[in-house]
């Protein structure tokens, strides 16, 4: 049993976590179209889950240095938290604006008021930077309640996945295809990458054919 693993290994390991996070996403997109909400947003969470374990290979590999070997079995186990990995795979967090707040942006847009419209951006980020923190935890108990039914102490019922909505089902596909559209963007110029994908005998997935999949898929699922 090979317990080190090298920077081919990483690499590889990466490629392998970036394609199947493409895969997943494509599957919960499937799943929308046929209005099955909670199980597209519980393979959204899964894909975006995968973008993690690729990030944080990509960063092992970046750290390595060369002629060095990380032990498999602890990587193994620092890549088991779900929270980690969710934490890892995000890089944008939706905070809508409140009806208030976007009557005043789009004021303040329309004459042309750069300072207005820069406060409430600020705003927007500022709440932006205080829910990141929490939101990988938030997500996995969202995710567990669209995969499982369960008894909610504090409401005194079963909860239902079927409780999950088209809209938190569709917006997530939406922002984890965004997430991984980005990566597949900046792979792009990555040699090792690129090398990792020969290696395989595959090629690294396109992103222009799968956001248009995506988006398909969710048209379907709106009409």
């Amino acid at each position: 049993m090979n317990s080190r693993i090298d920077h081919e290994g990483l690499a590889i390991g990466a490629c392998c976590a970036l394609t199947h996070s493409v895969s997943v996403l494509e599957d919960a997109a499937i799943l929308y179209s046929q209005k099955r909400a909670s199980s597209s947003f519980h393979l959204a969470v899964m894909a975006r889950e995968e973008l993690g374990r690729f990030n944080l290979l990509s960063r092992r590999h970046h750290e390595l240095p060369n002629n060095e070997f990380l032990d498999a079995t602890e990587l193994a186990r620092q890549l088991q938290p779900h929270k980690v990995k969710l934490q890892a795979g995000q890089s944008m967090v939706p905070v809508p604006m409140s009806p208030d707040q976007l009557a005043a942006w789009q004021a303040a847009i329309e004459r042309n008021d750069e300072a207005a419209s820069s406060a409430i951006s600020q705003q927007i980020r500022a709440r932006a930077a205080r829910l990141r923190p929490h939101q990988a935890a938030e997500l996995h108990q969202h995710r567990l309640k669209a995969q499982y039914v369960d008894f909610d102490p504090q409401s005194g019922r079963w909860s239902r996945p079927s409780e999950v909505s088209k809209a938190e089902a569709s917006t997530l596909i939406r922002t984890v295809m965004a997430e991984i559209a980005n990566a597949l963007l900046a792979a792009q110029g990555t040699v090792w990458l690129h090398a990792a994908f020969a290696t395989l005998g595959e090629a690294k997935p396109d992103m222009g054919s799968f956001t248009h999949r995506i988006f398909a898929r969710l048209a379907e699922g709106d009409v």
